[in-house]
């Protein structure tokens, strides 16, 4: 082979390309053999918050989402998705007993 990670990238677009074509628009991951170990109370922690709070949350600290791009996809603003993703954060980081700096 001569051009080994050109065949790689081939391969992963190719993949890529076919995966749109037979489901456009919808990303949807294959579920894992097993759940991956979470903070048990995690879970009663974020139904704790607000629905704004827990959705900021995870988009934001869960998925990585920034602040804008969470603000367009509500159609808020940037500041307010970070308000309340702060204040979310430090309400979980309450309930589970963890200090910001651990």
């Amino acid at each position: 082979m001569a051009n080994p990670a050109g065949y790689l990238y081939r391969v992963g677009r190719s993949k890529a390309r076919n995966r749109r074509r037979t489901n456009p628009g919808v990303f949807v991951p294959r579920a894992a053999e097993r759940e991956p170990w979470c903070e048990p109370g995690l879970r009663a922690a974020l139904e704790g918050l607000s629905e704004r709070q827990r959705v900021a949350v995870m988009l934001v600290h869960g998925f990585g989402y920034t602040t804008g791009e969470v603000g367009d996809l509500l159609g808020v603003e940037g500041g307010t998705v970070h308000k309340h993703a702060t204040r979310g954060l430090a309400k979980v980081r309450a309930a589970l007993r963890v200090d910001a700096h651990d």
